[in-house]
């Protein structure tokens, strides 16, 4: 049987991060339940939840790089076409780029996705992404203490998950066999 192995790219890299975390997550909470400690490291959950998001972030670009006939790189595209390449890519919200993009890549009617479940699930990641990148420091402690949770580690995985189902529901694309295997599992 050969393996069908994943891209090497920095997509798959950012999986491979919030797997690697929740992991280390896991074995950190089975610890401390063990030991009955009060408090232990959050980094592991911090770096999963962050690796979740970051995912999610580069996977969309990258489909919209593929879906754009970009996949081959950018090198015969005019200096004005790579600038506004580059805008359309880092001016574009996550929010648009999870709801516009999906609903552009779609072969029938474009629907609004912005009342539906995965879609709310994604922002509730931003949202905990947001909260622990752009802090201030006076709500430092609570952002910790109310984010930094090993259940919503789990959730951002969860939420990692169902994002790219509902992208390849939603778009009919052909689910790479590394996404079925290593994501959808």
């Amino acid at each position: 049987m050969n393996a069908i192995r994943k891209p090497h790219n920095l997509i798959t890299e950012y999986w491979d991060d919030m797997e690697y975390f929740l992991a280390e997550a896991e074995k950190v909470e089975k610890w401390r339940v063990e030991s009955d400690a009060p408090i232990f490291p959050k980094r592991y959950i911090r770096h999963s939840i962050l690796s979740a998001f970051l995912f999610l972030e580069a996977f969309i670009n990258g489909e919209y790089f593929d879906q754009m006939n970009f996949a081959d790189g950018i090198q015969n595209l005019k200096p004005i076409q790579k600038r506004d390449l580059e805008t359309m890519i880092i001016k574009t919200s996550f929010d648009e780029k999870w709801s516009t993009w999906v609903a552009d890549f779609m072969e029938k009617t474009k629907p609004n996705l912005q009342n539906e479940v995965p879609y709310k699930n994604l922002l509730k990641l931003k949202g905990w992404r947001n909260q622990l990148t752009h802090y201030k420091i006076h709500e430092l402690a609570v952002v910790a203490h109310e984010i930094q949770t090993i259940a919503n580690a789990r959730e951002a995985r969860k939420i990692t998950q169902q994002a790219i189902q509902w992208y390849y529901d939603k778009t009919k694309f052909k689910v790479p066999d590394w996404i079925e295997r290593d994501i959808l599992n």
